[in-house]
């Protein structure tokens, strides 16, 4: 019995997460005594490691009854179908989106109405596309007329000798007891052929010692491996999606879900999740498709769902669970498609998952992420910087990072109020559940926590007091954040611009008090000594952050009332 099989990561694209994909696919399709097997996908570094439990035997191979594993494709209404298999009618679902979008545009802010006067009359209400029409779209438009991908269906179910030929194949990957396989595959490999979409280092020229063209359908059919582009097929419909990007909207991310450490149906299940979500831009799709698939996983989880869910954290953390997305660019250029740009975006590993309360509480983190990253704007160049950040802070975890965001956020919030635009600021809660880890101590000080209070109070309390009345209460300090970005780097001038921050915060409150209006808790001298050992303590640079951080934050009751 074999338990265990390996893919090797043979390209550093997605290619390879969609070989090993398509291969836990395939070897979940083999039932043991009529029931299931449980398929698990792990990174194992160079390889990907597919658990098969309980093993699968070279018999049941035999026995396998050949299915293609994947939907054939009617291009055009005439095309003609295998019987008796499913396939995708991708004519009739363009159809179907064209009525919803006329439908859509025709309704208008009336659509309720429309809705109401269909249904009186019998009429049906036209229905939605299907959620993956997307990705066949893409395919359509990658696949350069080439019919590899239904071809290859056919090829399967015409090749007689296929389970034989499979166990051969199953046996370079993992199956034990070898087959003596007299049987060739020339049939199998005539049909396919380089299909960019799921091979994206493909290009005319790349394998010659002086690349000559971009245009993809160079891989030499020797290099070309029908099994490897068999599982690729069955992958697409388990983890690859893909968005419409660009300035026109005509160019293509394609996004591929790297498994950590996960069953294929978990990976299937948060595909088809993120198939409904409602993603567009460029960075802003990376950040949030990656910060949506780490909040399904807490949402599948056994300890968000005490004990009933698909799989447990048990102290991990959603990078070992899924590593991250593969993310190529692929650039319009009228007739054919150009690689742009290969990367790969992980995801977090920088909070841990072990009880039903810790659930809950990164649940809200990442939806608080999510409404305040929703403010950015790509049209703007100050917008993209602050997403680059961000994006950095997500895939790497690096806390200096995301600090170095949160001060820049801060401009941006004060930026939007004062522009009377919608702006969320963060929490102080969140942010302490972030940085308790790895800054208790600073964070806990009694000092930093009130010259933090005293910065909220000039900057973000008395912006949001005014784009409510119309006055603020007291001086808003536009230029902090700037300023103390620039020099938090430098312990002396920091020191400096600290002590005179507080100076000036006592005594515009002594002028409130002299004048009767509304004052605020004075920074005593105790508070800036602590502050002062934090600095020479831990560094200029980092306590500084940190003080911008919590002091651009909101608190979560009511901060802007005046103080009683």
């Amino acid at each position: 019995m074999s338990g265990e099989f390996k893919v090797a990561k043979k390209t550093g694209s997605y290619a390879d997460a969609l070989v090993a994909i398509g291969l836990a696919d395939l070897l979940g399709a083999f039932e043991h005594n009529g029931n299931s097997r449980k398929i698990s996908i792990i990174d194992g570094g160079d390889n990907y490691v597919i658990e098969v439990t309980p093993g699968l035997s070279t018999e049941e191979v035999l026995k396998w009854k050949p299915d293609p594993g994947y939907p054939y494709i009617r291009i055009k209404k005439t095309d003609s179908v295998p019987p008796g298999y499913p396939h995708y009618d991708y004519e009739e679902e363009r159809e179907v989106e064209k009525n919803y979008r006329d439908y859509q545009k025709s309704a208008a802010k009336k659509k309720k109405q429309l809705e109401k006067v269909l249904q009186e009359q019998g009429l049906v209400i036209p229905s939605k596309p299907k959620a993956d029409l997307p990705v066949f779209k893409t395919f359509n438009s990658m696949r350069m007329g080439s019919n590899a991908y239904n071809q290859l269906f056919e090829a399967i179910l015409e090749t007689k000798e296929m389970p034989v030929i499979l166990a051969g194949k199953l046996y370079c990957y993992g199956l034990e007891n070898y087959i003596n396989n007299d049987y060739n595959d020339k049939n199998l490999q005539k049909a396919v052929s380089t299909l960019q979409l799921f091979n994206p280092i493909a290009g005319k020229g790349v394998h010659r010692p002086k690349p000559n063209s971009s245009t993809p359908g160079s891989i030499t059919p020797k290099l070309l491996d029908w099994f490897e582009e068999w599982m690729k097929f069955r992958a697409m419909q388990l983890a690859l999606l893909t968005y419409n990007t660009g300035s026109d909207g005509k160019d293509t991310k394609v996004l591929v879900i790297a498994p950590g450490d996960i069953t294929v149906s978990s990976l299937k299940s948060i595909r088809n999740d993120l198939l409904g979500d409602r993603l567009w831009g460029s960075v802003y799709l990376d950040i949030r498709a990656t910060l949506d698939i780490a909040e399904k996983l807490i949402i599948y989880s056994e300890e968000f769902q005490q004990g009933t869910g698909s799989f447990k954290f048990a102290g991990r953390t959603p990078k070992d669970i899924i590593k991250g997305i593969y993310n190529t660019y692929f650039k319009n250029l009228g007739t054919a498609s150009a690689v742009m740009n290969i990367s790969f975006l992980g995801l977090p590993d920088w909070f841990y998952i072990n009880t039903h309360k810790d659930a809950e509480d990164w649940l809200a983190i990442l939806d608080e992420h999510k409404k305040c990253l929703g403010t950015l704007d790509e049209g703007h160049s100050d917008d993209v910087a602050l997403l680059l950040i961000y994006r950095d802070f997500l895939s790497t975890g690096d806390l200096s990072t995301f600090l170095s965001f949160l001060a820049g956020y801060g401009i941006h919030f004060i930026k939007c109020k004062v522009q009377k635009k919608h702006a969320q600021a963060f929490t102080t809660i969140n942010l302490r559940r972030i940085f308790m880890a790895s800054f208790k101590e600073i964070i806990e000080n009694v000092g930093f926590q009130n010259i933090a209070t005293a910065i909220r109070k000039t900057t973000i309390n008395p912006q949001i007091r005014k784009s409510m009345t119309g006055k603020a209460p007291y001086e808003i300090k536009y230029g902090l954040a700037q300023s103390w970005k620039r020099k938090a780097k430098f312990e002396n001038e920091f020191l400096i611009e600290l002590a005179e921050f507080v100076q000036q915060y006592n005594a515009e409150n002594v002028r409130q008090a002299e004048q009767k209006k509304e004052t605020r808790k004075n920074v005593t001298t105790e508070d800036l000594n602590n502050v002062f050992d934090l600095i020479e303590k831990f560094g200029s640079e980092l306590v500084g952050m940190l003080l911008l951080g919590y002091g651009y934050a909101r608190e979560p009751r009511d901060e802007d009332a005046p103080e009683k």
